[in-house]
């Protein structure tokens, strides 16, 4: 049974034995290992079996030992179970080991892997917030720059308006339009040029009352303002004030005997000039009002006609179809008086009219010439004018003269229907105490000064920013008052002059020097002068030789020590000023059309004949010069850049070398002594075009860096024949052909102000290096137009303008 039947597993008949076992029996097992121990000894098959009773004892002692009996296959997992089981400590040891290891690993690796990734996503935050950064720097860049443009837009826009309100006489306009640009436009040479003619001729406020003035009067003595409220009194000669009479002032009159009259709407009353204290009224009587010259008359207007009173007050005459305005002859014994007829010339004694000036009649239809001084007597007696707002044989706004003996009307001012001096109501004319000299002003906020013997305008007087309501002349007869609308009084020199100063004679412009004091320049007589600009006169002089049609006449270096003119016989001579010794350049040609020399005086080049180029070394003037072909040539003013001009292209040298730095094409067409210009830093070239071959009259701006076109300024009617860069290089000036002189923005290729002169055209043009004078050669002289930095400043005084013939 034992070799036939395989014996049970000692697990599987303990598992049968205990099957029916109580239940409170403990579950009990066989060891595995002791199972295939015990397999093995009851093996069928010998050879299978233990050997050995000692190998069954060598294999208990492992199974004890917690080694890998033999009994039982060896498999790797069986050994690794036994290696386990046997090493407990060490295995849990190297595994805790192990697990912290790996753990750390991949705590590390996480930590790693999330500071990569942390470190990417700052990266790429970075990388975003510098993307934003950078299109919100372009965005405001852009941003900038369209306000930059929308600013100089305006600017622009301004300087053209503010041009046409000073030529229309709008002077607070201009002055508005200006000042919205004064902390960047006073930088600029236009602005300064027209913030000087805002402010109009000299002259100097000696009042600015708090309501618009209705009349004045001026003596020796006292300058009398009357306001609608009020009468102010000041000083004549200190212009400080003296005395404010509480009564309304709508006409005020001084007489030679020490009286004032004032006209309310009501009553006239008479003030005693020695102490202010009230004379006598009277009543039911207004405006106007005056005196005769000799101060024994007074005359005043009711509603039954013009009276005139004595020295007590008592009327003397009635002229009951007499109406305002009207005004005594010099001896007081003839009036003359607006009637329905025309004006009258009365006598004052018999009220009885002496004659009826020609064509008068109507001319005071307007009903607010019956408050003004609209009507004149000449002091000599000979003449009557009055001002005229009606239209009549084609002008209006106008002053008509008659003879007081004849009543003929002799003339209107000005002369030719044609000619237009007020654009507005004249409100008051008035003769100064000499006798030629009358003095109008308008509501067109002007005043105009005529020369009655001439008939013509021989002072145009800018400077009121608002309406002119009343004129009147000093004692002296060389300073005159006006009254404005807003409440300025204004005291003006006859004499009148402008910023913009004129030296007479046939003079061409050809350098500033550093400051601006002094101008190299060259008269009729060929004559190289040194002008002193504040006093007018020479310095230095030295005669150069003249040559018949030359189409310049001289250069000259910064410091004005090395001139050079040229010669009739071809070449140029050159001067040292110092010394004044010369020596001559030759060049082969007949002409000499042009002559550019460098700021210090080192080099010089010059165009004759077929476009021919000579170029000197003045260190070494006896070396042979460099020849080349050109059309033109011109220093920077610092001296850095040269650039010359050829057949479609511009080339640019290092003066001192006398190498070639660049050559750019130009898209042009270029004639004969076409202008030319460079900014001061040599950044930019302007140049015109040929009148002849265009039709644009263009002046094109170039870049100097890359030859690039930075754009073309357009206007010109005519050919340009002159160009100049302002030293800041923001503004080009040019003159054409046309008459005009032209400024226009270099950015935006805009012209900003045009300045026509049919009669007195403008020929070449100088900046001077501060930017404060343009020099300009006209037909009647030397021209320095007035782009200087003292914005705020008065150069004449009222103590300087009141004192004079006193």
């Amino acid at each position: 049974m034992i070799k036939e039947v395989e014996p049970p597993k000692p697990s599987t008949r303990l598992r049968r034995t205990i099957v029916g076992a109580p239940a409170e029996w403990p579950i009990a097992t066989v060891d595995r290992d002791l199972g295939w121990i015990v397999m093995k000894c009851l093996e069928k098959d010998r050879t299978r079996r233990y050997a050995t009773a000692q190998e069954l004892a060598a294999d208990i002692q492992r199974y004890l030992d917690q080694e890998p009996v033999m009994a039982r296959p060896q498999s790797t997992l069986y050994r690794i179970q036994k290696a386990l089981r046997g090493h407990r400590v060490a295995f849990a040891a190297g595994a805790a080991i192990l697990v912290a290891v790996i753990l750390g690993t991949t705590v590390s690796a996480w930590q790693a892997l999330r500071a990569t990734k942390a470190e990417r996503i700052a990266e790429e935050r970075r990388k975003n917030e510098e993307t934003l950064r950078h299109n919100a720097e372009l965005e405001r860049e852009r941003a900038f720059e369209s306000q930059r443009k929308a600013e100089l837009n305006e600017y622009i826009a301004d300087i053209n308006l503010a041009h046409h309100s000073i030529l229309a006489g709008n002077l607070a306009r201009a002055t508005e339009l200006l000042a919205k640009h004064r902390n960047t436009g006073s930088q600029r040479f236009e602005w300064r040029y027209l913030w000087h003619a805002a402010k109009g001729n000299d002259h100097h406020v000696v009042a600015r009352e708090a309501s618009s003035v209705q009349s004045l009067a001026a003596s020796s003595e006292f300058i009398v303002v009357g306001l609608r409220d009020s009468v102010r009194i000041y000083d004549a000669k200190t212009g400080g004030p003296i005395k404010t009479l509480l009564k309304p002032g709508f006409s005020v009159a001084l007489s030679s005997a020490g009286l004032l009259a004032t006209a309310s709407k009501t009553a006239v009353r008479v003030w005693r000039t020695s102490d202010w204290a009230e004379v006598y009224s009277i009543p039911v009587h207004t405006e106007p009002v005056g005196f005769s010259p000799e101060g024994r008359r007074l005359a005043a207007t009711s509603t039954e006609g013009v009276h005139v009173f004595g020295p007590d007050g008592n009327p003397v005459a009635e002229i009951p179809d007499g109406m305002p305005p009207f005004a005594f002859g010099p001896r007081g014994d003839v009036i003359a008086v607006d009637t329905r007829n025309g004006i009258a010339l009365k006598d004052v004694a018999t009220a009885k009219t002496l004659r009826v000036l020609e064509h008068s009649d109507g001319i005071f239809i307007d009903p607010r010439m019956r408050h003004m001084n609209a009507l004149a007597f000449s002091p000599d007696g000979h003449y009557v004018a009055a001002a005229r707002n009606v239209l009549r044989d084609g002008s209006i706004f106008v002053l008509d003269v008659w003879s007081a003996a004849t009543g003929e009307r002799v003339g209107t001012l000005p002369v030719g229907r044609d000619t237009v001096e007020h654009a507005g109501l004249v409100s008051g004319v008035a003769f100064a105490p000499g006798g030629q000299l009358l003095v109008s002003g308008s509501h067109d906020h002007l005043v105009r000064l005529w020369n009655l013997e001439t008939r013509q305008c021989v002072g145009r007087l800018h400077g009121n920013p608002s309406e002119v309501w009343a004129v009147a002349f000093c004692s002296d007869g060389r300073t005159l008052l006006s009254g404005a609308k807003d409440g300025t009084v204004r005291l003006w020199p006859t004499n009148t002059t402008s910023r913009e100063r004129l030296y007479e004679g046939n003079w061409t412009p050809l350098r500033f020097s550093k400051y601006g004091r002094t101008l190299a320049a060259v008269d009729d007589r060929s004559t190289f002068v040194l002008l002193n600009l504040r006093t007018g006169e020479p310095e230095d002089s030295l005669p150069l030789g003249k040559v018949p049609f030359s189409p310049w006449a001289a250069v000259v270096t910064d410091d004005f020590r090395v001139p050079a003119h040229p010669l009739p016989e071809g070449g140029l001579r050159v001067w040292d000023l110092k010394s004044k010794e010369s020596y001559d350049l030759e060049s082969h040609e007949r002409r000499t059309f042009w002559a550019a020399i460098s700021p210090d005086g080192s080099t010089l080049l010059a165009g004759g004949e077929r476009d021919s180029v000579h170029w000197w070394n003045l260190q070494a003037p006896s070396e042979a010069p460099l020849r080349f072909q050109g059309k033109g040539a011109i220093f920077s003013r610092n001296g850095a850049v040269l650039v010359t001009l050829h057949d479609g292209s511009i080339k640019v040298w290092n003066p001192t070398t006398r190498s070639l730095k660049a050559e750019f094409p130009l898209a042009a067409d270029f004639g004969f002594a076409t202008p030319i210009a460079i900014s001061d830093d040599g950044g930019i070239f302007a140049v015109g075009s040929n009148p002849i071959a265009e039709a644009e009259n263009a002046i094109r701006l170039y870049d100097m860096k890359n030859g690039a076109l930075l754009g073309v300024c357009k206007g010109h009617t005519q050919g340009v024949r002159w160009l100049a860069f302002s030293p800041d290089g923001e503004t080009l000036a040019s003159v054409s052909d046309d008459s005009t002189l032209r400024f226009w923005n270099v950015r935006t290729q805009q012209e900003l102000l045009s300045i026509r002169r049919l009669a007195d055209p403008i020929r070449e043009i100088v900046f001077s290096p501060d930017g404060d004078w343009l020099a300009a050669r006209t037909a009647s002289g030397l021209r320095l137009l007035d782009g200087s930095r003292d914005l705020d400043a008065t150069r004449t005084t009222v103590s300087e303008l009141s004192s004079i013939g006193h």
